[in-house]
């Protein structure tokens, strides 16, 4: 996948596929702890002690784009959002 120095749009795309990130924001009204993201991105992702999931403090976005996208896209209840730079 190629680098960007800027957050693009993918017009071409659907909904969704962006082409970079800056914070992941997880909607604890919405999760439902499957569990899900953190076994799709175990790097970015993890369940907390009230079964509900969160981001991993210090998690390496640039690193772990591709699974923290695909995490986003396979939320069943489209609790997972990001913050474009």
């Amino acid at each position: 996948m190629p680098k960007f120095k800027r957050c693009q749009l993918d017009e071409k795309a659907e909904f969704g596929k962006i082409k970079c990130m800056k914070k992941i924001i997880v909607d604890n009204d919405k999760c439902i702890g499957c569990g899900l993201c953190a076994n799709l991105c175990p790097e970015v992702f993890e369940i907390d002690e009230s079964n509900k999931s969160r981001v991993k403090a210090g998690a390496d976005m640039e690193k772990n784009e591709k699974c923290a996208k695909e995490s986003i896209q396979s939320c069943p209840v489209t609790a997972i959002s990001n913050e474009p730079l």
